[in-house]
């Protein structure tokens, strides 16, 4: 102890109480007893300890203490502590950094530490200036670390990685890297950890794309629909949050309608009525674009869809046609109606592609004939013999249909009508001319008229006439007529050959001066005398053709002689 080399001849030694106790001092602290036992603490982290640097490298600490003989007598000395320098151990502290994600999926966000706030501000050596010899670049889970030797450092996020990007507000991931550290001699090892903070991602809308294919004919519309699992939300984006559409509605574009609803299913009906796209031809294709927006609840993006119309060869359009042909006032067949290329001139084809007309030749109709060629050609020839066209007069008229096919040239065809319209005229007046006497023949034929059964014959000269019609013997009714007690008017007719050629048992009366006999020329002396006197004077005739009456003058009167036995009629006279 400290008493070991003091000395007193004639007494014991005691450290004196003044200098019995604990006592700091620079450099550590001294604990002294009175017997002179005594410890020295160094304390390490005394700035000026540290900085030693080696054995060589001292400091020294003096502590003052005062012995007693208990007699009085008393002594100072100095207790001197030298303290020897050591290389000391650098101490390497964990560090943090932290950083946060990019709202949209950018590829790289970053921080990046100075030496001033690198690896190196928290770690520590009172020797020795500190290097960090992990240097390079370091992969960890979610980014990528840069770190220098001075400790300066920097950190990339991939924001594109799906774990930062399914980091919403609040929530964070961590990459950790261990590093190392030395003073040129020793070396420590510490961690760096990036913690990562997430925000709420911007969603991200992706262009989309869709066909449509337009109709061969123009019908009005055409249409494509896309399912929620096909829709506009198919290929976007959000990490954390459910998406939806904003733009929702019904939307025109250049060439069609789209109709979007919110959870991204969507509809297009093509205007297949368009010019444009009507003149698309196989091969071609135009496009109807539309901007949408989508939402994460939070944040939105637009994003476009293309709508692709893919062309076809479409079928010509075929067109209705008429003309229009007038009667002859004869019966003469051929009265015609003809069109150069008029089938075809209304007709068109969306592709400009050269039409013909594929029903070619001659069709039968109900009053005449059609003829169309491969150009659009066409003749009609009317039937002035047919009875219906006959029969029509000035004002009337009549019509007949003819389909016919109009081709593209592409396998595309449309049909359309062509429509005759057939207006009638008033016939000529026909020719009468004086039959000849030879054939003129008594007529002997027998009549039952209606009433009681008392029988009278009488015979007399017919008043009525006969006629030639377009050179030929008409089957003139030779009238027979009588009166009964009502004063009805009764007749048959005869031919000169003894058949009967029209027997007629209506009942007609004596005032009137015309009988009409459908479907036959009938010529009848509007003069009925009801005696037997024979009547050459020049005479108005009225007669009736087909139901149609008609008025002549003619001289040109002949009799034959009838015989007529009247049978079993009451009161008759003639």
């Amino acid at each position: 102890g400290l008493l070991a080399n003091d000395s007193d001849p004639d007494d014991t030694l005691t450290v004196k109480a003044s200098s019995v106790g604990t006592f700091a001092d620079d450099y550590g602290t001294f604990t002294i007893t009175s017997s002179g036992a005594w410890s020295y603490s160094l304390d390490d982290n005394n700035a000026t300890v540290d900085a030693l640097t080696g054995t060589a490298d001292t400091l020294t600490e003096t502590f003052a203490y005062v012995i007693t003989d208990g007699s009085g007598g008393k002594d100072t000395a100095n207790i001197i502590i030298t303290i020897a320098g050591t290389d000391d151990p650098p101490v390497a502290v964990d560090d943090t950094a932290g950083i946060t994600e990019l709202a949209d999926n950018t590829a790289i966000n970053s921080i990046s530490m100075t030496t001033a706030t690198g690896l190196l501000a928290n770690d520590s050596d009172p020797d020795d200036t500190l290097t960090v010899t992990s240097t390079g670049t370091f992969t960890g889970d979610y980014g990528t670390l840069f770190v220098n030797a001075d400790g300066s450092y920097s950190y990339r996020l991939i924001n594109t990685n799906t774990l930062v990007n399914a980091l919403n507000t609040g929530e964070t991931l961590t990459d950790a890297f261990a590093y190392t550290i030395t003073d040129g001699a020793t070396t420590d090892v510490a961690n760096v950890t990036i913690i990562i903070n997430g925000v709420n991602d911007s969603p991200t809308a992706v262009d989309d794309t869709a066909t449509v294919t337009e109709l061969v004919d123009s019908i009005a519309s055409n249409s494509i629909s896309m399912t929620t699992a096909t829709g506009l939300l198919a290929n976007d984006i959000d990490p954390e949050d459910n998406l939806s559409v904003t733009s929702t509605g019904t939307f025109t574009g250049d060439y069609g309608t789209l109709s979007v609803n919110s959870d991204g299913s969507y509809s297009y009906s093509l205007d297949n009525t368009n010019t444009l796209v009507n003149a698309l031809d196989a091969g071609e294709n135009l496009s109807d674009t539309f901007t949408y927006t989508i939402t994460d609840g939070a944040i939105s993006d637009t994003a476009q869809v293309k709508i692709i119309i893919n062309g076809v060869n479409d079928s010509p359009v075929a067109v209705g046609d008429s003309s229009s042909v007038t009667e002859l006032k004869d019966t003469t067949t051929g009265n015609t109606a003809t069109g150069t290329a008029t089938l075809i001139a209304n007709d068109s084809d969306p592709e400009g592609d050269a039409m013909t007309v594929t029903t070619t030749g001659t069709m039968t109709g109900t009053y005449g004939d059609l003829s169309i060629d491969g150009a659009g050609n066409y003749s009609y020839s009317l039937d002035n013999s047919n009875s219906t066209v006959n029969a029509l007069d000035t004002g009337d008229a009549v019509t007949e249909t003819f389909t016919y096919v109009l081709s593209d040239g592409n396998g595309n065809t449309d049909s359309a009508t062509i429509t005759i319209t057939i207006n009638g005229a008033d016939d000529d007046i026909v020719s009468i001319t004086d039959p000849s006497d030879e054939n003129i023949a008594p007529i002997s034929t027998s009549v039952i008229p209606v009433g009681p059964t008392n029988a009278l014959s009488h015979s007399q000269l017919a008043s009525n006439r006969f006629w030639f019609f377009n050179d030929s013997m008409q089957l003139n009714p030779d009238l027979i007529f009588f009166e009964d007690d009502t004063e009805n008017l009764h007749f048959f007719s005869t031919d000169p050959g003894s058949e009967v050629a029209d027997f007629d048992d209506g009942i007609y009366w004596p005032t009137e001066d015309t009988i009409n006999r459908l479907l036959e020329e009938e010529f009848l002396n509007d003069d009925e005398d009801d005696d037997e006197e024979d009547d050459d004077e020049e005479d108005d005739q009225t007669y009736f053709q087909n139901d149609t009456e008609k008025h002549v003058e003619s001289d040109l009167m002949k009799r034959f002689p009838v015989i007529v036995k009247v049978l079993a009629f009451l009161n008759m006279f003639i």
